[in-house]
């Protein structure tokens, strides 16, 4: 993932990168065609063979390995906390 973000960002590791890594891997299973589909293949099938997903770990201001089912938790809460303050903004 800092190899990728290097290359997209110059940035060894760009903020919210696993998100938006994350976020192309399921544009790419909905058949987005604006997606890297190598990359997405990639970054999806090392996913499911570690059974995890590496996020940037604040506290230890480094990335950290998390279990896959961890991972998708906090995505869907994130997307969720996300639509929540776009209906807040806009009542």
């Amino acid at each position: 993932m800092r190899d990728w973000s290097e290359d997209a960002y110059a940035a060894g590791w760009q903020d919210g990168l696993e998100v938006t890594i994350w976020g192309m891997i399921l544009k790419w299973e909905s058949g987005d065609e604006g997606v890297h589909a190598l990359d997405a293949a990639m970054f999806k099938y090392l996913s499911e063979t570690a059974k995890g997903w590496w996020i940037w770990d604040e506290t230890a201001g480094h990335p950290a390995f998390i279990p896959l089912k961890t991972w998708k938790k906090m995505y869907s809460d994130l997307l969720k906390a996300l639509k929540e303050a776009q209906n807040d903004t806009t009542v």
